[in-house]
């Protein structure tokens, strides 16, 4: 079965009326000039096979080699070339959950044996490090998927305990999903652990610019590292307006900043008029966060009949949560109006 994912279109749901507060993209959409960058594409041409402008802006930017970098169709084509690439039929693979289901998917494509180690904290709560470097070095995986921020639960490892993952992992890869980096407050560079070890690095611009109808993502590793997903990669995965796209985002330097400095004051805003309402949000590092419930779907169906759709989180194994993303300020304040009414909050975890 497909994993289940946030959104619209992904719940199979009309969007006429309806304020989504279950996709992990942000409220305030891409910047001006990727608009125009798509709006001016040329679509009569193949586009450049290997996205090269897009890799030497993103090499610019972070002062790294070209041929550390690559995009991908979005960061989930990375993940399936990450099993494509080094996963092969009943090799070990760890899983640092609950989070992120197309980790899974990428391994069991392949045939890999997916062990899921639940660790991850919620919210604040820090991750059970020792225990998941413990099982590590007792399964000896091919990969580990590490989700950092993790979601559903918003948890962040530091520094430090990433590298004792690293460390644990050697030989086998470390994939390091950092999709929501841009949303943390005060983040640490992974960049420096690529010199470390066998370490590969995933981002999304659909995340940081607010543009999840154009597929774009990026990783970021060692060349030996990088060149097994190369082959992999199918020739054109990256479609030209994507790649205007992200070229042309790369050069608004201003907009991460102001963006994101207006997705956290909203979210801390948001969990504020929940906490008045006598929830507890567990929050993390991230902008969304978990909501525990009586029942998640009936939460989720209640709300959905008023307008609003929240992320169910029963496929993380978490029935009794909702997962929450803020808006903007005024549908913010709609959705704990409709939450206030809904029930009375379960205690948190």
């Amino acid at each position: 079965m497909p994993p289940e994912h946030g959104g619209r279109l992904a719940l199979g749901v009309s969007g006429c009326g309806l304020l989504d507060f279950s996709t992990t993209v942000h409220a305030y959409g891409p910047p001006a000039r990727v608009r125009d960058a798509v709006a001016q594409c040329n679509l009569d041409e193949y586009p450049d096979p290997h996205a090269a402008s897009f890799c030497a802006g993103l090499a610019e930017r972070f002062n790294l080699p070209t041929g550390l970098v690559m995009a991908g169709n979005g960061s989930v084509e990375l993940l399936r070339l990450v099993g494509l690439a080094y996963i092969r039929r009943r090799d070990p693979v760890v899983v640092v959950g609950p989070t992120f289901e197309e980790y899974r998917m990428a391994a069991e494509i392949m045939g890999g044996e997916v062990q899921e180690i639940r660790a991850q904290g919620f919210g604040s709560a820090r991750p059970d490090v020792q225990c998941i470097l413990d099982a590590v070095r007792r399964l000896r995986p091919r990969v580990t998927f590490l989700c950092n921020p993790n979601n559903p639960t918003g948890t962040y490892w530091d520094a430090a305990e990433v590298q004792a993952l690293l460390r644990a992992c050697h030989p086998g890869l470390l994939v390091m999903d950092g999709a929501f980096q841009a949303f943390v407050e005060s983040a640490w560079d992974p960049l420096l652990l690529v010199e470390e070890g066998p370490i590969l690095l995933i981002r999304s611009m659909t995340k940081d610019y607010a543009m999840a109808g154009l597929r774009l993502g990026y990783a970021i590793g060692a060349p030996s590292i990088m060149e097994p997903l190369r082959r992999a990669q199918t020739p054109w995965g990256v479609s030209a307006p994507a790649q205007a796209a992200g070229l042309a985002a790369l050069e608004d330097r201003e907009y991460l900043q102001r963006v994101m400095a207006a997705v956290r004051r909203d979210a801390r805003e948001l969990v504020s008029a929940l906490r008045a309402a006598g929830y507890q949000p567990e929050v993390g590092a991230t902008h969304f966060f978990l909501l525990r419930v009586e029942d998640g779907r009936h939460a989720a169906q209640t709300l959905h009949a008023q307008g609003f759709l929240v992320r169910l989180c029963s496929s993380f194994g978490l029935p009794r949560h909702i997962r929450i993303s803020p808006r903007r300020p005024l549908e913010n304040e709609s959705l704990v109006r409709a939450l206030s009414a809904l029930q009375t909050p379960a205690r948190a975890l």
